[in-house]
């Protein structure tokens, strides 16, 4: 079984060469102190998390009930000030009064095919997606027609760009990096609309099936002109500059935008309309303000979000 090295198309680094002094850009190269920041979320629980509006949930996935199952779907859930037993953040989460299975949460967990929170995020970074996408095609060798199944559909709405099923993947004998990649391409494609590769598998339904001429490739709008974009977006809705940690998320969700425009085969929005739906997205307070609902509709079409 073929096992990938390569990283797939996700998400594009921020430019290298881009001014130093605009530090809401930066991304930290710094391995220490990557590794202090890391321990020091893991330590202390962010009270603010990265996703700033709250979407309807329907509680926990059945079995998820002790504080380790809740603090690996989001460490934000919990307060950190009550160790002892299952306190809910309020900043994050809360429930609907008069019942203790559905609520209200603010993060960036994946929910399962009924709604509930079950587990946490893929990855952020290449390599976590690809580990990802490794274990769960393994995870379906005891019925090789499952997985099968899920690749012919990937590879029908343009996940797997120009590459193809090997005849080792359709003769169900194991898969190969080409499988991989696309399986991480839907992986990431599932945690940016909050829920598991199951849960957003009937989505792809809806999808026509993409016509890849031959050495198409998808090539996002770069990091550094869909930032500023969003940067001025942000200064002339909001007033204030996006913090690093929502300038990351309204990039995904830029880059989402593009990737299922490729996929469905459909003209890729501007840098305007996307950062104008981006920015109001990201700012449902503002969107209502500015009266962005159309420019919302207009972007997010593609993705079912309009």
């Amino acid at each position: 079984m073929a096992v990938s090295s390569q990283k797939p198309t996700t998400i594009p680094k921020p430019n290298p060469n881009q001014n130093p002094n605009q530090e809401e850009f930066a991304i930290v190269e710094d391995e220490t102190q990557q590794a202090t920041e890391t321990a020091s979320q893991e330590l202390l629980p962010l009270m603010q998390p990265t996703v700033n509006y709250f979407r309807k949930v329907n509680g926990f996935a059945p079995g998820i009930n002790s504080r380790v199952q809740i603090q690996s779907i989001d460490p934000n859930l919990l307060d950190p000030n009550n160790p002892e037993s299952v306190v809910f953040n309020k900043f994050v989460y809360s429930q609907v009064p008069g019942t203790t299975k559905k609520g209200f949460y603010k993060g960036d967990g994946l929910v399962n095919e009924n709604n509930e929170l079950v587990r946490g995020k893929y990855g952020e970074e290449d390599s976590e997606l690809i580990d990802a996408a490794n274990q769960t095609l393994i995870n379906l060798n005891v019925v090789p027609s499952d997985r099968i199944n899920l690749l012919k559909e990937l590879k029908r709405v343009g996940f797997y760009g120009n590459d193809e099923i090997s005849t080792i993947t359709l003769s169900g004998a194991g898969f190969t990096a080409d499988d991989t990649q696309a399986m991480a391409r839907y992986l990431l494609y599932s945690q940016q609309q909050f829920k598991t590769w199951e849960a957003a598998f009937p989505t792809l339904a809806s999808l026509p099936s993409a016509s890849v001429d031959s050495g198409r490739r998808f090539t996002p709008y770069s990091d550094a002109d869909m930032a500023r974009y969003l940067r001025e977006m942000s200064l002339a809705l909001t007033g204030e500059l996006p913090s690093k940690a929502k300038l990351k998320k309204m990039l995904q969700d830029s880059v989402a935008i593009q990737r299922q425009a490729f996929a469905t085969n459909t003209d890729t929005p501007s840098l305007s309309i996307i950062a104008e739906s981006v920015v109001a997205e990201a700012n449902p307070k503002q969107k209502v303000a500015y009266g962005l609902g159309n420019a919302i509709s207009r972007a997010f079409a593609t993705l079912g979000r309009g």
